[in-house]
């Protein structure tokens, strides 16, 4: 068997994700031959190169713009190579803030409610407190791992924030914080993995909290009742299928005390040694290496089936 670990882009993300493919290949490097797990660190403008186009699986631990958008995986699948994870279109629609989180209305799922700007001659900061109140979350509509992100507590903050983010290039959603427990539930082929608390001191767990703040913890043990913790389950397997996942992704929640809300889905979850699908996996009992081997079973399976087209409820 032939198998390409792509990572490693142009993004914000690079790093986190040449981390991710390197784990992701020195695992499945100890479970088959050495000789056929490639390592390709793949770039936007340059070709897919032969060990990818010839590959029997991709594992893809691509992250942010081209990696997680539907962009590489359109790439993939117009040249019919079998990759891990979503298709183009569940892609595009999950990695896109707005239409997430439409996606997710439409199913009935609670996420915060949120304005999208997208350029500065209409940002309107009174009709955005008056909308939504303050603070407020500021966020690039289209980027992952909290790149980006912000609180703002004044109306000047607000301002500076997206005005920051338009200059860069980015659509911006203003969003509602909920405040609360903030919880993730990984998903393996369908299947609910445990939930993980995430408890950081910082204002919140934003890019350095995820990937270099040692301060961060994680938690098994929720404080939620039985009822609590099967609503936020239920939740988060809900916009799996709402957004049309595949294989695996990863549902940040939050639980204000009375109910859940989704944040957003990562449909191509960090495999670093901070990341927390492989941290869910172990607590179901899944060795790193046991998870590398079933991503590479989901793929060989799925190649010799019909594949889906697109995200439920998305035109």
């Amino acid at each position: 068997m032939r198998i390409a670990v792509l990572c490693g882009g142009a993004g914000a993300e690079r790093e986190v994700s040449l981390r991710s493919g390197g784990a992701i290949a020195r695992a499945l490097r100890t479970i088959l031959d050495d000789n056929s797990v490639r390592l390709v660190d793949l770039h936007p403008d340059a070709p897919l190169p032969r060990a990818v186009l010839e590959a029997d699986a991709a594992l893809l631990a691509l992250h942010g713009n081209w990696g997680e958008d539907g962009s590489v995986q359109g790439v993939l699948e117009e040249a019919g190579v079998p990759y891990l994870g979503s298709s183009s279109e569940a892609s595009r629609c999950a990695f896109d803030k707005e239409l997430a989180k439409a996606a997710l209305r439409e199913h009935g799922i609670p996420t915060p409610d949120s304005l999208v700007v997208e350029e500065a001659s209409a940002l309107r900061p009174d009709e955005l407190v008056d909308a939504l109140g303050l603070p407020l979350f500021v966020k690039p509509v289209a980027e992952g791992s909290s790149v980006g992100v912000s609180l703002a507590c004044t109306r000047s903050a607000l301002t500076d924030a997206v005005v920051g983010l338009l200059g860069r290039g980015y659509r911006v959603l203003v969003e509602q914080p909920v405040m609360g427990k903030e919880l993730t539930l990984a998903v393996l082929d369908g299947e609910a993995l445990p939930l993980v608390h995430i408890v950081t001191p910082r204002e919140f767990f934003d890019y350095e909290a995820k990937y270099e703040d040692g301060a961060t913890r994680y938690y098994l043990e929720l404080g939620l009742t039985a009822e609590e913790e099967d609503e936020v389950v239920a939740l988060a397997l809900g916009a799996y299928e709402a957004l049309g996942c595949r294989h695996l992704a990863r549902v940040d929640l939050m639980h204000d005390g009375a109910s859940a809300w989704v944040l957003e889905v990562n449909t191509l979850p960090g495999m670093t040694e901070r990341s927390l699908m492989p941290m869910a996996a172990q607590a179901a009992g899944l060795s790193f290496g046991d998870l590398c081997a079933c991503l590479v079973r989901m793929v060989r399976r799925d190649s010799l089936q019909p594949r889906s087209t697109g995200a439920q409820g998305v035109a």
